[in-house]
């Protein structure tokens, strides 16, 4: 009777994973589980590459009586049978049942599932002994049903006593990986389309969001709000809103835990843009999209500031496991595909999970702990009140996750997305359906050297009008961004405010700033400005660059134009200013070093910039 062959194809690259650490115990006992289709047969060994026939009569004669003297033998075989897709199928085939290969298909797809779990699917008992209590466990009580996992001992539902212990299988690297290549998607195209559901809601807010985060800034810079702290009560939260008030993702939430996501999210990433970044005034002053910019290219963001939003509905995870877990690895991983996204398509949310569910690893980056680590912690979902264990770890915190950092790059505008209503899901993020590319994304992850931000019609949103004769600033009812307006004026009245060189050069150092807050202020009122506030904005910026410095030591050694008389006058003969001047020749003054400062003060209420 002929002998039937086999073919097993022999990988050129050694596997991502360290073999030598395993012990040959271990070795012999995953490749055995290809026993029932390798022993007694034939065996052809072939170049996985070019399929050219390699010659290792040792190693054949030994996968045929499937005994491997050596560890050196042993490895060999481990890294054939699991270091190509094929070899590994030829197990899937010819030695796994269905109702195994279900169980490995969950696994994989989940990371873990529980030993009832696997139980109910396939009808085996992980444990030899089904009474014996987990947590006396250990590998000679497992079933040898059960080979192909690692079992590990974990968190569950309370039992009797109060005892938490329970039993999930996860599935080692070396055979996530020849599974990668046939159930993983981590190379192909994400999914795109033109046109999405209609009952779906599109976020498409790249001009708001520009608005909304120089808002913030010029808050921060007058120091109504500070920037440097990674956390914000409920109630700055809510006074926050009244001040900036956005385009929110649930806008008819009764959870308060919803209600203000996005407003939250301009503030995350901004607080990181100024962690990160010098705090000393630049010469040149940036715009909120270039800060945004230089702090993508420079730091991710931290744990400590994704996870309170990506989790807002989850209680009982302690802060020492997040910062040594895969939440920023995941938001490295999930924003690099953004070069990827199809320019004017919507990207399927699903295929760019699936892209992030395969790969080195991924169990810990999509699981976000490790399986120890939720032994540490009891994790309720606040919506359902749903204790999370290890096996619903991918579901309730993983892929919410995801769904999280794309919620935030549509907050700043990178991205715009279509989601479902999901305020009584198990999390707000859980909707995402679709996710399209910005110019500002563009900008933000190197595909675009420059980005010029696109301009709001405001003609019929109440905001402010300018006085034709005076400069004087009206709010229009409706308006609810008069604190706003205290970046740049003074109120002297219900709706009214008063524009002088003092209030509009306040935290003005440098003639750059003046003309960026010449630009700030333009861009909140967008409607034609009458001339004479065109003639104060052109006298600011002549003014501020007036005045040049000379370097002498002891003294700051400036230099002043010729021909400006009004400047001229106020050193000569202004009492406040004059005691602090030495004159010189030739259109100089010096000033002391320890009166710089209140120079400073007293020449900026009249526009100038020392």
């Amino acid at each position: 009777m002929a002998t039937s062959t086999v073919t097993l194809y022999v990988p050129a690259l050694s596997m991502p994973f360290y073999l030598q650490s395993l012990s040959k115990t271990v070795i012999d006992k995953m490749v055995k589980i290809f026993k029932p289709a390798i022993k007694g047969k034939t065996i052809r060994l072939v170049s996985a590459e070019t399929e050219v026939e390699k010659h290792d009569p040792e190693l054949s004669m030994c996968f045929t009586k499937m005994v491997f003297p050596t560890k050196n033998l042993s490895l060999k075989a481990f890294r054939i049978l699991f270091g190509d897709n094929r070899n590994f199928n030829i197990y899937l085939q010819d030695c796994a049942t269905p109702e195994m290969r279900q169980v490995i298909k969950e696994v994989y797809d989940n990371f873990y599932i529980s030993a009832d779990r696997a139980k109910q699917i396939t009808g085996e008992n992980l444990l030899k002994d089904e009474n014996r209590h987990y947590y006396y466990y250990s590998d000679y009580d497992l079933n040898p049903f059960y080979n192909i996992f690692f079992i590990i001992s974990n968190n569950g539902p309370r039992g009797y006593f109060g005892s938490r212990y329970a039993l999930y299988l996860g599935l080692p690297d070396c055979v996530r990986y020849p599974l990668n290549r046939l159930y993983g998607k981590e190379n192909a195209p994400l999914n795109t389309v033109d046109d999405i559901d209609g009952a779906l809601t599109i976020f498409s807010a790249e001009s708001e969001s520009m608005t909304a985060l120089q808002s913030v800034e010029n808050l921060a810079k007058s120091k109504l709000i500070d920037l440097t702290k990674a956390k914000f009560t409920q109630a700055e939260i809510k006074k926050l809103a009244k001040m900036i008030p956005v385009n929110e993702f649930f806008p008819e939430t009764d959870r308060k835990e919803y209600a203000h996501l996005r407003l939250q999210w301009l503030l995350v990433y901004l607080v990181n843009a100024n962690l990160i970044l010098p705090r000393k005034s630049a010469k040149t002053s940036q715009s909120v999209h270039e800060l945004l910019h230089t702090a993508w290219e420079k730091q991710p963001l931290s744990a400590e500031l994704l996870s309170p939003l990506s989790f807002v509905n989850i209680k009982g995870l302690r802060k020492n496991m997040l910062f040594n877990s895969g939440i920023t690895d995941q938001y490295r991983m999930t924003t690099r595909l953004l070069t990827q996204l199809k320019g004017g398509k919507w990207n399927d949310i699903q295929s760019i999970l699936d892209l992030l569910h395969s790969g080195e690893r991924a169990t810990w980056r999509n699981t976000i702990f490790y399986p120890t680590d939720f032994d540490k912690m009891d994790i309720v979902n606040k919506v359902t009140d749903d204790e999370v264990y290890i096996s619903e770890s991918y579901r309730q915190l993983g892929v919410p996750l995801i769904g999280a950092i794309f919620f935030g790059l549509a907050a700043i505008g990178a991205v715009d997305i279509a989601y479902s209503d999901t305020k009584d899901s198990e999390s707000p993020y859980m909707g995402l359906k679709y996710v399209r590319m910005t110019a500002f994304g563009a900008y933000l992850t190197g595909l675009m050297q420059t980005y010029e931000p696109p301009t709001i019609d405001t003609a019929d949103a109440p905001g402010f009008q300018l006085d034709d004769t005076t400069l004087t600033i009206y709010s229009e009812p409706g308006n609810n961004l008069d604190t706003l307006m205290n970046q740049f004026a003074e109120q002297i009245g219900p709706r009214r405010f008063a524009l002088t060189t003092q209030s509009f050069l306040r935290n003005c150092n440098v003639p750059e700033d003046v003309t960026a807050k010449i630009d700030e202020f333009k861009r909140l009122l967008p409607r034609e400005i009458p001339p004479l506030w065109n003639a104060f904005f052109d006298m600011l910026k002549k003014k501020s660059r007036s005045v040049k410095r000379e370097p002498v030591s002891g003294y700051y050694l400036f230099r002043i134009p010729s021909d400006d008389k009004e400047l001229q006058r106020l050193l000569s003969t202004a009492s406040e200013i004059r005691q602090y001047v030495i004159k010189a020749e030739n259109y100089m003054i010096l000033v002391k070093t320890e009166d710089y400062s209140r120079l400073k003060q007293l020449l900026k209420r009249h526009g100038y910039i020392l």
